[in-house]
Formats: C-alpha cells, sequence, structure tokens
C-alpha cells in the first residue's frame, strides 16, 4: 500500500508543461525559462527552482531505453553524479523520480546551471588572460584529482565537457557517460574521448591505460588554450599520431613499451625521425615560461614518464590558486564497471536507473556500487 501511495503521489507531484516543442513531466516548483542546448541525448533547458529562486539546467532525455548504448551511458553518469561532490565537478541538483519502476522512458536529470563551456570561449571574442588561464586550469587538476581519487577515469575530457560561469571563472567537470572505474588488472575498451584529445597509448591500441590518459587529455586542453586551436587536430589516427610525433620528436622504442601489436610497432619505429619542436615556437603567444613547462610535462608520449595530478597540481604555475579544500581526494572509490559484466536489456536497466533515482532521493548511504538485489 505505501508503494502504492508512493507512486500516486509521485505522478500527482509531476506536471506536463508543453515547452520547446515538446512536453515536459517536471515537478511543479520548476518553471521552465529558455532552451540552452540540445544534442543526440535530447534537449537542455534553464529553469527557475520557485522553491530557492536558483536557477538550473534540466536535462531530458527522451526515450533513454531505445538504445542500450546511450541508457548504459546514463546509468554512469548518474551513479557517478550523485556521489560526486566537489566544486569542480558538475553537481547532481535533483533527478525526477518516474511513477513506476518499470516502463518508464524518459529521464529528467537536474544540475547546476553554467554559463557557458569552455570550447565556446575559446572561439569566442573573449580572451582569457593569463590569471584566469592559470585558475581554470588549476580548477581542472583539482577536479580531476577528486574524480581520480575515487578510482575513476572521465576518458572524455575536452572543452565543451568543462562549464564555465562567466562572472566567476568557475570550472566545473561535466558528461561522465563514458567514464570508467580502475583496477590494476582491467582492461578498457578504445571507445573513448574525442581524437584530438586522445592519448597516444590508446590509439595504439594498450588496453591497460590508467589515469594518465586524462593527464594527456588535460594537456591538449591547455594547450589549446595557449594555441587557440586545437595542438593535434587530426583527420584519422594515422594523421593524429603523425602530428604528435611531429611536435614531441619520435619516441624511443623503450618508450613504447605498452605497444603489443607488431603492426603498430612497425608503423611508429618507420615514421621519419622528428625531433622534438621548441614549445616556444609553437606556443609563440605564451608569455609565462611555467605554462611551457608544465605543458611540456602534460604531453609526454610515454604515459609512466607523464606528469601526475598531484605533481602538476604542485607547479610553480598553478601556485598562487591553490586551495587545499580544492585538492581533497574523494576519500572513496566508486564502481561502474559492473555495468559492463552484466548482460544488459531494457528492463534490468530501468531497474538499475530506478534504484540509483532512488537512492539519491532517500539519501541513503553511499555503496558506491549496485544493491545486492540487482546483482543477481
Amino acid at each position: 500500500m505505501k508503494c502504492l501511495r508512493d507512486c500516486i503521489a509521485m505522478a500527482i507531484s509531476q506536471t506536463m508543461v508543453h515547452f520547446s516543442g515538446t512536453d515536459w513531466f517536471v515537478d511543479p516548483k520548476y518553471n521552465l525559462l529558455r532552451k540552452v542546448g540540445s544534442g543526440a541525448y535530447g534537449f537542455v533547458v534553464a529553469a527557475e527552482d520557485v522553491t530557492t529562486k536558483k536557477q538550473v539546467a534540466i536535462k531530458k532525455v527522451a526515450n533513454a531505453f531505445e538504445d542500450m548504448v546511450d541508457a548504459k551511458r546514463m546509468l554512469r553518469e548518474v551513479r557517478l553524479m550523485r556521489q560526486f561532490n566537489h566544486p569542480n565537478v558538475v553537481k547532481l541538483y535533483d533527478i525526477m523520480e518516474p511513477p513506476y519502476i518499470e516502463d518508464f522512458d524518459d529521464l529528467y536529470i537536474v544540475t547546476e546551471l553554467m554559463s557557458t563551456d569552455l570550447q565556446k570561449i575559446l572561439y569566442s571574442k573573449t580572451k582569457l588572460s593569463e590569471e584566469q588561464t592559470q585558475y581554470l586550469v588549476y580548477q581542472l587538476l583539482a577536479g580531476m584529482n577528486y574524480i581520480n581519487s575515487a578510482s575513476v577515469l572521465h576518458r572524455d575530457l575536452k572543452p565543451s565537457n568543462l562549464l564555465i560561469d562567466i562572472q566567476t571563472c568557475n570550472l566545473k567537470i561535466c558528461d561522465f557517460g563514458l567514464a570508467r572505474g580502475t583496477s590494476e588488472e582491467q582492461e578498457y575498451t578504445e571507445y573513448v574521448v574525442t581524437r584530438w584529445y586522445r592519448a597516444p597509448e590508446i590509439m595504439l591500441g594498450f588496453h591497460a591505460y590508467d589515469q594518465a590518459i586524462d593527464m594527456w587529455s588535460i594537456g591538449c586542453i591547455f594547450g589549446e588554450m595557449l594555441l587557440l586551436q586545437p595542438v593535434f587536430p587530426g583527420n584519422d589516427y594515422i594523421h593524429q599520431l603523425k602530428l604528435i610525433v611531429k611536435l614531441l620528436g619520435r619516441p624511443l622504442k623503450v618508450d613504447l613499451w605498452f605497444v603489443s601489436n607488431q603492426n603498430a610497432m612497425n608503423f611508429m619505429l618507420q615514421l621519419p625521425d622528428y625531433k622534438s619542436q621548441d614549445f616556444q615556437s609553437k606556443f609563440h603567444s605564451a608569455t609565462n615560461a611555467m605554462a611551457l613547462n608544465l605543458l611540456e610535462k602534460m604531453l609526454v608520449f610515454n604515459p609512466r614518464k607523464r606528469t601526475s595530478l598531484h605533481e602538476a597540481l604542485e607547479h610553480k604555475y598553478v601556485e598562487e590558486f591553490r586551495e587545499h579544500e580544492l585538492e581533497r581526494d574523494a576519500g572513496f572509490h566508486v564502481k561502474v564497471d559492473d555495468v559492463e559484466m552484466i548482460t544488459l536489456n531494457k528492463k534490468s536497466l530501468q531497474k538499475m536507473l530506478y534504484a540509483e533515482i532512488r537512492a539519491f532521493h532517500r539519501q541513503a548511504p553511499t555503496d558506491h556500487g549496485l544493491d545486492d538485489e540487482l546483482k543477481d
């Protein structure tokens, strides 16, 4: 009876609003204001929580279970966002609870509203000052330190996934649909991050990669902030690797320890014997020598020699912006790879997502993984 009463109450608490050409079933406390984005996932609108007067972003994912790959991305994102709590990671403000565990198709995810993203800033008339660039890089490092410390690889870092508040220059990392958990013997898929920000070890077939892939992406983003254009805008894998080698120089065979495919190894060793370019000539607009020093430590072909997040946070380039609270570790580990190990269908995904939504609303103690009942 209690479950029935809860379902009826939930159904009554949501109202249908026709907005931006589609029907939205949302809590009446949200006043929809304007459309702010759209994509394969659906629509994002700005809204006001009339109870707090806070502006938020509501993402509607219509027919969320039509595609199992997209549904798994949403499951990962909800699981991670409901547990993450860091100023430089986008915060899950609310998520509409469906009235039934089965046969719900649409998801409504409510997050903080940010005014823009880094990609829009980089290719607008707004030019970042040296101090703004330093502050944004520091926040990105701090946010990723928190995420990686929770045993999570983001795997899709790029300028459009870094939300920015123009007034405060605050940065928040978003989009965890491709995130994965880490373990010592874990092997991962090659399907990660937009090619321009993809670490060379991934393109060369290494499947046991670690946090170093996120650091490579950070380096590509940082370089783009200095160059005002992508550092490695490859047309395909081959072109991408050639651009990397032309800047960094052809790696020694010892630095290709992660290449197990002989064809890939032959390709790398047969490239012209490029020498590393002087970063000052490549990033000639950079006036801060410490910026180039940090960038050179990030963009290293050998992942074992790439700087770590802890080392980057201690670099002189960002020292004036350091805050102890921002550099704290998560203090817990989130499991997301169990999603990949279970045979998934629409019914099981609905059940798993419903469990995550209920966990968010009841604020149960975090288990950082699946409920026991979902493991069967």
